[in-house]
């Protein structure tokens, strides 16, 4: 089976593309098709397989097919929006804009693994499992800010930067009545839901959950998609660099007082720290006021009904 994943992985990776271009060419309703229709060939292709009592190796097989159908779908997509021509300047250009980023993508998703390095360094087997299904934020609040983070950053390539501005307060703001309400809602109920989901054992992964919670405050704060839309991405490979470094420390000393709970809220510091950094940043160098993108008045209000919230109804758990 492992074979398999290099053929995976080329046919795959590419078509990453495709949500890019249409983002680009501002076919919202065609990338909502695309993501509909793959989504469910996807689901199909792997799970009936598995569901037919065949092998994880028929599954994989499903996940190649796939890639290839979404390799084919990029090609017809390229060659309506696009023309073939090497250019080695632009090439260069890219990379510039490039590396930052990939290596920004890079160390924010090793932060998940250093935190549970640490949790295994300092705890043992059950205390690590503890853990690893209590670190989640709220479900796809990562993917909906990342989705509204992307298409403004397209915004910001051409239109009035005021009125890209604005479009990202607005557009924050509704995302803010949606995410928050959930996200207090599992504060409340979450006590109950992890022994129900898996066994008693878990109830401590609540206490972690909860903490993870408080990272959709930071998700819903844009920073970043300014500084993308400007093409200022190595600014957004310091922050970072410097909030790895945070949470790294932070979680090694919070963990003696919260135990693993600590290394939660260490995560949650250190992912506030950035955007504030970026925050500060766009208002001190690029002299963008973060009142013209933040709704603020929403963000507090919420923010503090959260922290209540926790305290009220989850303070026991950590």
């Amino acid at each position: 089976m492992y074979a398999l994943l290099p053929i995976y992985i080329f046919f795959n990776t590419p078509t990453l593309l495709i949500e890019y271009i249409f983002l680009l060419k501002n076919k919202n309703k065609k990338l909502l098709v695309y993501g509909l229709v793959t989504f469910v060939l996807q689901f199909v292709l792997i799970i009936l397989p598995i569901a037919l009592n065949y092998t994880i190796l028929y599954g994989m097989y499903g996940l190649i097919i796939i890639s290839i159908i979404r390799y084919v779908w990029l090609f017809i997509i390229l060659y309506k929006y696009s023309c073939f021509k090497l250019d080695f300047d632009i090439i260069l250009k890219i990379i510039n804009l490039a590396y930052p980023l990939a290596i920004s993508s890079l160390i924010g998703g090793s932060a998940q693994y250093i935190d549970g390095l640490i949790v295994s360094y300092k705890y043992n087997s059950e205390v690590f499992a503890i853990f690893r299904y209590g670190a989640k934020e709220l479900p796809f609040a990562l993917l909906l800010a990342n989705a509204l983070s992307y298409a403004m950053i397209n915004q910001f390539t051409k239109d009035d930067i005021n009125n890209s501005l604005n479009k990202l307060k607005k557009k924050s703001k509704e995302l803010m009545h949606i995410l928050f309400p959930i996200s207090i809602a599992l504060l409340v109920s979450s006590n109950y839901i992890f022994p129900l989901i898996f066994n008693s054992s878990f109830t401590k992964s609540s206490g972690v959950f909860n903490i993870f919670l408080f990272l959709v405050i930071s998700r819903l704060i844009f920073p970043q998609t300014i500084l993308l839309g400007l093409r200022r991405n190595k600014i957004i490979l310091f922050a970072a660099f410097t909030e790895l470094i945070i949470n790294v420390v932070l979680s090694f000393v919070l963990i003696k007082y919260y135990g693993i709970n600590g290394i939660a809220l260490a995560t949650v510091i250190a992912y506030f720290y950035e955007k504030t950094f970026l925050t500060i940043y766009n208002y001190k160098i690029l002299k963008i006021n973060p009142k013209s993108y933040i709704a603020f008045k929403p963000l507090i209000i919420y923010s503090v009904i959260m922290i209540v919230i926790f305290f009220i109804f989850t303070y026991s758990t950590v």
